[in-house]
């Protein structure tokens, strides 16, 4: 069974959040719910909220699985290597975290059993040779996944032996992914929801993009469908799950000091299909050249032109339109043999397609006002259409 929904009443941050993780068409929860947004938005604040859903006394309208309340598994930020790989406290199965009082038997029964369910080996392999890890397909083809720990008197701890491989000696982002697969896979099997909190963390960016098809392969190739919750600020995550149709990637953001939540479908997109260059502008305002092009060339589309002098002087027009009282801001000359181009949006075009002319570039603030105009002349001319 999967979470189709929280609802929240008088929380001290989401105050009465309502998020729904159910498919509009097909009536069914999705597989993957993804929280994206600015730091104190309250993504991880939610995984917190799941992992308590039991006893949580601010979600309303709870759902029961078949055997009582959804079996959890969180991975926190920062929870599996260095300092916090020297505690048993590393992972928190099934219990609250505000109270422990049988922590150890959960972590010991759940999670580090002798015959803890092992993964489809071929699957794994083929996804990690990609990358050419050799000390992670080492590791893995000798089987000895199981035998990660992150230390000897963790291991002690837990069971009164020693283990083949401390992960001591792997590097951050080795430790990360090891740990990250070893713990979900272990016991993923027993498992309704997985939370995961940023798992960007410490991985080199070509593992960020295929952390999740990784995850989710494995998942699927055993036969294990947990609903999985993740928080995050990696482009590269969010890219790898942005054309999935079981994925659900609901922006976070503060608004009159509440937060709100917007399904990407429903953000304020300009471009007829989101890209990840738009994507980063609205959910984390980053501003890029790509995400200008990308604009410049669909409002061309939107008026069928295709010269560049002849887009410059529809910008003009419908510059003209929507804020004459300030078209000075938007102007900015440019010339290319006798022909003169006038207006910011394709000065800046024509920077990015010529980086080496002996015009300077454009600064940060030219490329923010620029978005910002073309944005709102394409939303200008959808709305009239």
């Amino acid at each position: 069974m999967k979470l189709t929904h929280l609802h929240f009443q008088n929380h001290y941050l989401l105050k009465n959040l309502e998020l729904n993780f159910s498919n509009i068409k097909t009536k069914k929860p999705y597989s993957i719910i993804t929280f994206v947004g600015e730091n104190g938005c309250g993504k991880t604040t939610i995984l917190n909220e799941i992992f308590n859903y039991k006893i949580s006394s601010t979600i309303i309208d709870k759902e029961l699985t078949n055997d009582g309340f959804f079996k959890t598994l969180y991975l926190r930020q920062n929870s599996l290597y260095n300092e916090s790989m020297n505690s048993i406290n590393k992972l928190i199965i099934g219990n609250s975290i505000y109270d422990n009082t049988n922590f150890m038997n959960e972590v010991v029964d759940s999670t580090f059993s002798e015959n803890s369910r092992w993964v489809n080996m071929e699957t794994l392999l083929n996804q990690i040779y990609k990358f050419g890890d050799t000390q992670l397909i080492t590791l893995i083809k000798s089987n000895c996944l199981n035998d990660i720990y992150c230390g000897e008197p963790v291991a002690k701890t837990i069971n009164n032996t020693n283990h083949l491989t401390l992960i001591d000696k792997y590097s951050s982002g080795q430790q990360e992914l090891l740990l990250k697969l070893k713990d979900i896979v272990s016991i993923s099997h027993k498992l309704d929801i997985i939370l995961i909190d940023e798992p960007e963390q410490s991985l080199h960016p070509r593992w960020q993009k295929e952390i999740m098809p990784l995850l989710t392969s494995l998942l699927l190739n055993n036969q294990m469908n947990p609903q999985i919750f993740l928080a995050t600020h990696s482009e590269k995550i969010l890219e790898s799950l942005l054309e999935r149709d079981d994925t659900l990637i609901i922006r976070l953001y503060k608004s009159s000091n509440e937060i709100i939540s917007e399904d990407i479908t429903k953000m304020n997109l300009s471009l007829p299909n989101p890209t990840m260059a738009e994507l980063d502008y609205i959910i984390f305002h980053i501003p890029s050249f790509e995400y200008h092009n990308q604009l410049f060339d669909y409002f061309g589309s939107m008026i069928d032109k295709e010269w560049i002098i002849d887009i410059d002087s529809k910008l003009e027009e419908c510059i003209n339109e929507i804020d004459i009282s300030n078209i000075i801001k938007y102007q900015k000359n440019m010339k290319h043999k006798t022909t003169t181009y006038k207006m910011l949006p394709t000065y800046i075009r024509n920077y990015y397609h010529h980086p080496y002319s002996n015009y300077p570039a454009p600064s940060y603030e030219e490329l923010e006002t620029s978005i910002s105009i073309l944005r709102k002349i394409i939303n200008h001319i959808a709305r009239k259409e």
